[in-house]
């Protein structure tokens, strides 16, 4: 039977699967003998390039089985020693999947079920031709390899191998995947790509079990779930594309195919990749914001919008200002994907809720908000005009940093109560109580409360 090859589903998030044979055990072959067949260059900027490499081999005797496997080599790096050592790294994956496919082949006693029966044939009466039985399939590995992202600052790749043992009813499929930070020479650990701190593997497991629920072909509600749980062994094969991050699942993991999912960016706020690995992946950031008098379904339309486009929402803020709903979102775009297509895509929405509605690009190189301890400020008392120029000028010249701010007139009347709540950063070694005296005298000049008290722990 021939094995079943890798199909393609042409879906929003480009999932891949391929039907498989049980996974092989560990490798206990020897490595393979490396001679270079065919190169080419799969790079866009002139530095650095790709270099395909091959490594081919195979024997008759006692066991027969032959294979092919492709692996990358990288060219134009100016450091030559990280250049050496990151393709010996390269060449040593290809190995191992040559030698776990050996190993697979070895684990049986050998027999000439290994090998591909001759081509026979048979006498016919005279008046007819000779027919000849079709070759059984060979034992045989085929190794691909694919450049995920090359750029100055990284390079991520991944190996399949598409193997065949005779007599199984199907072949199966292995990875090797790699990714690497180019100023540094290190090969990088899916933690790497994350902020320090971040549930990473909660969101991948979240997501993986989301996308595959909606392909009830792939999806096995008592395999599925089983193999998604947020271990570090689960999302191994992970590689850098130029949207975002591809995990790879081994075959019988989450069903009876080798399965690739790819999400653009992570989905909940603070589990945004590090901003190297991000801007490498030519990921896009937009700033969208929109105002409008309050109705049911805005967010809904709105987000909608942002799924049909692959956007991710990252931080959000959203509010209702004296009756009119306010939104701003940062979110995470396809590359391809500008402000100006975004805020085209959105008129709809625009125009049945009444809503004003602005996109525009931000800058992933601007630098990270001063550090230092969260405290808030409150502020309540009779409304007057100043107040929040006055309390957030003397927490300039104190240094802090206002981080969220918000106010609320309370009450109906001629005299509403003026009600205001802002987050600060104080740099360290500042001292809370000098910074707490001088707001309380502050209040005191503007007739109204003005504590100063450490922030509580945030829930996001």
């Amino acid at each position: 039977m021939t094995r079943a090859r890798a199909a393609t589903c042409a879906v929003a998030l480009a999932v891949t699967w391929a039907l498989v044979a049980p996974a092989c055990s560990a490798s206990k072959a020897a490595a393979p003998t490396r001679t270079t067949v065919a190169t080419t260059t799969t790079s866009t900027t002139p530095a650095p390039a790709v270099k395909v490499e091959t490594l081919t081999g195979g024997t008759t005797t006692p066991y027969t089985y032959d294979y092919t496997v492709e692996y990358p080599q990288l060219t134009g790096l100016p450091d030559d020693g990280m250049q050496r050592s990151i393709n010996a790294e390269l060449m040593k994956a290809a190995s191992e999947m040559v030698g776990d496919f050996v190993a697979v082949v070895t684990e049986e006693a050998p027999s000439s079920s290994t090998a591909a029966p001759p081509t026979s044939s048979t006498t016919a009466p005279p008046t007819s031709s000779t027919t000849t039985q079709p070759a059984a399939p060979t034992t045989r590995l085929d190794g691909k390899s694919a450049t995920l992202l090359l750029d100055t600052r990284l390079a991520s790749f991944r190996l399949e191998g598409d193997g065949f043992v005779s007599p199984a009813a199907h072949g199966f499929t292995r990875f090797r995947t790699l990714t690497y930070d180019l100023s540094t020479g290190r090969r990088l650990g899916l933690a790497d790509l994350f902020r320090a701190g971040v549930d990473y593997l909660g969101w991948l497991s979240h997501e993986s079990v989301a996308q595959l629920q909606a392909r009830p072909e792939i999806y096995n509600p008592q395999m599925t779930p089983a193999g998604l749980t947020p271990t570090e062994e689960h999302f191994a094969h992970f590689g850098l594309t130029p949207t975002g991050l591809e995990i790879v699942f081994d075959e019988y993991q989450v069903g009876p195919y080798a399965v690739s999912l790819r999400a653009a960016a992570p989905a909940a706020r603070n589990t945004r990749p590090a901003r190297r690995a991000l801007k490498g992946a030519r990921m896009a950031h937009l700033a969208v914001s929109a105002i409008g008098s309050d109705r049911p379904g805005i967010v809904a339309a709105v987000t909608k919008v942002l799924l049909d486009r692959g956007c991710n929402l990252e931080d959000t803020s959203m509010s209702i200002l004296r009756g009119h709903f306010a939104m701003m979102l940062v979110v995470a775009a396809p590359a391809d994907l500008t402000s100006g297509a975004l805020e085209q895509a959105l008129a709809g929405p625009a125009a049945d809720y009444e809503l004003v509605v602005a996109v525009r690009a931000i800058d992933d190189d601007v630098p990270d908000s001063p550090s230092g301890e969260t405290w808030t400020v409150s502020v309540h008392g009779a409304d007057r005009p100043g107040i929040v120029h006055r309390v957030s000028a003397l927490l300039a010249d104190a240094g802090a940093n206002v981080v969220d701010l918000s106010t609320r007139l309370v009450g109906g009347g001629a005299s509403p109560a003026y009600v205001m709540v802002l987050s600060v950063t104080l740099p360290d070694g500042s001292n809370g109580a000098d910074l707490g005296a001088r707001l309380d005298a502050l209040g005191t000049e503007l007739g109204v409360a003005c504590v100063l008290h450490p922030a509580e722990p945030d829930v996001l």
